[in-house]
């Protein structure tokens, strides 16, 4: 099957009040109306058989043929959801052209894109929203058709008119109190990811956060989530869902696990140096000079801390005072350089482990002198 997994995701946005029974010829039943509700929820593997049996009679139209392929495709059948994606994609073009209107291009766009026919899914979607602005068809009135009409304009890679749309859509979905758990994990999504990339870490810890209440939330959300809140200084919150990153993908946690415990440190420290020692800001620092600055301060802890062991030369109390406060200078250069060498994605676990501080990430005894000897 041509469709990849983020194109599957696509078809879940399949969903709305109408948009199945009646809109192509198919009545509307009991059977539809429950397969319908089930779907819109997320149960997929309690629809799949409603659907299935809709279809076995011959009553089930573009939309209804369109969440089939997705029930399918959720169960693992890919020859059988490739099938049902060609019938829907069939079915809905017929309907188009019989009576076009903002459903059937919504869910006509989604199948061209899971058949990898963007071009087709671009010109669907410009035509419907040219019908939406034109006059030509009535504005959306449900959250639902807010949403299809969010879905239309981001399709074309209209992210303004899109992230309006979807805003709408949301705040439709909250005053209606109908639970689209798909569509609005879609829409949260792509306000935090649009929030993120114009480096907007307020609205973007904003929306992930949004996003992971909802459920489901992948590792790339927790990361970014924890991403946002380390750039915000909301260290404590940055562990957290750095925390959750780890558990979402247990093969590769290490990464989030090490990035965890720093934001840990940050927040026993309440600030970090708002730039590095020589005063530019962290994010100017290549990968090499955030290497060497943790290596060096490290290091710095390493002999402060050799010199105050059992079996070293006594300290007198200025002495000791002077190695505590090494420490303490050491540490937030340290943890804010650890912390940006993580938010950009590097390997922060390969490189603590191989440069002998792994330990000093994880535990804070790491950063306090031995006891003196009396």
């Amino acid at each position: 099957m041509a469709a990849t997994i983020p194109a599957l995701l696509l078809a879940a946005l399949a969903a709305g009040p109408g948009a199945g029974p009646g809109s192509g010829g198919v009545p509307e039943t009991e059977q539809t109306s429950r397969a319908i509700a089930l779907y819109d929820q997320g149960k997929y593997a309690e629809a799949r058989p409603i659907l299935e049996a809709l279809d076995a009679g011959g009553n089930a139209d573009g939309p209804l043929l369109y969440r089939l392929f997705f029930c399918r495709a959720k169960a693992g059948d890919t020859a059988g959801a490739k099938e049902a994606l060609e019938r829907a994609a069939s079915a809905l073009e017929a309907e188009h052209r019989a009576r076009p209107r903002l459903e059937t291009a919504f869910y006509l766009a989604n199948a061209y894109q899971n058949l990898d026919r963007a071009a087709a899914a671009r010109s669907v979607a410009a035509e419907a929203t040219a019908q939406l602005e034109s006059g030509a068809w009535p504005q959306p009135q449900l959250a639902i058709e807010r949403f299809q009409a969010g879905k239309l304009h981001e399709d074309q890679g209209r992210t303004e008119d899109a992230a309006r749309w979807y805003r709408a859509a949301l705040e439709g979905f909250a005053r209606e109190g109908r639970p689209y758990p798909g569509p609005s994990r879609w829409a949260r999504r792509y306000l935090a990811q649009q929030a993120f990339s114009r480096a907007d870490f307020a609205s973007a810890e904003t929306e992930y956060a949004e996003l992971v209440a909802l459920g489901e939330a992948s590792r790339t959300d927790w990361i970014r989530l924890a991403t946002a809140s380390a750039k915000l200084g909301h260290y404590s919150s940055a562990a957290d869902a750095w925390r959750q990153a780890d558990k979402a993908d247990p093969a590769r946690g290490d990464d989030p696990r090490y990035a965890s415990a720093l934001a840990r440190l940050a927040a026993g420290l309440g600030s970090l140096p708002a730039s590095a020692p020589d005063g530019r800001p962290w994010s100017r620092l290549s990968r090499q000079e955030l290497e060497e600055l943790m290596l060096a301060n490290a290091n710095r802890v390493k002999e402060a801390r050799a010199k105050a062991a059992p079996g070293a030369s006594p300290l007198d109390a200025s002495a000791r005072a002077a190695l505590e406060k090494a420490i303490a200078e050491a540490k937030p250069v340290f943890v804010a350089a650890g912390l940006e060498y993580a938010v950009r994605g590097l390997p922060i676990r390969e490189t603590a482990f191989g440069n002998n501080y792994a330990p000093m990430i994880f535990h804070e005894t790491q950063w306090e002198l031995p006891p003196p000897v009396d």
